[in-house]
């Protein structure tokens, strides 16, 4: 699993892994999913309770 942050501009760098993984090149689109971006941000507080 990878994880990234959005920087201080609103930016979310997709892993390279997770890149080449679905063949994703600089100039493909990706649409966010708001229901997955909450359950992702959900499991990723979880991740830090238990760190």
């Amino acid at each position: 699993m990878e994880t990234t942050r959005p920087s201080s501009k609103g930016q979310v760098i997709l892993p390279k892994s997770v890149r080449d993984a679905h063949h994703w090149r600089a100039d493909r689109f990706v649409t966010f999913d708001e229901n997955l971006a909450k359950r992702a941000a959900d499991v990723a507080d979880i991740a830090v309770d238990i760190a």
